[in-house]
């Protein structure tokens, strides 16, 4: 999921870096979900994970973004980009939280990708 592209007016590239085969056919563990990552493209990428941002709290996690891009030749964000940023990131947590439902985990993870294979006829005609 993108939660901000360049030419939107935003400075950060942002989304949630999901590898679907991670997923696919596994339950909703809290280690599985804890390993879900926010990343803001850019050179260098910055990556953290939701458990991460659970553990450390949002205000520790800009001043180590601030940080980063100071140490690593970027741009130093402004306080209206942090804040920004701050709505993506809280964004990415009530994403996962919500992908880490059952219901919509098991369809998501199960449902759908045997839809999608060549079983899914035979699937389609039992649903």
């Amino acid at each position: 999921m993108i939660y901000s592209r360049w030419g939107n007016g935003s400075v950060w590239y942002c989304f949630w870096n999901k590898y679907k085969a991670e997923m696919k056919f596994k339950l909703p563990t809290l280690i599985l979900k804890r390993k879900q990552t926010f990343q803001i493209y850019d050179v260098p990428s910055y990556y953290i994970t939701y458990g991460q941002i659970k553990d450390r709290g949002i205000s520790s996690i800009l001043d180590e973004i601030k940080n980063f891009y100071h140490k690593n030749g970027g741009r130093r964000p402004k306080e209206k980009d942090l804040m920004t940023l701050i709505l993506y990131v809280n964004k990415f947590v009530n994403n996962v939280d919500d992908e880490f439902k059952l219901p919509r985990f098991i369809y998501n993870n199960w449902i759908e990708p045997i839809k999608n294979s060549k079983y899914g006829r035979v699937f389609k005609r039992m649903v």
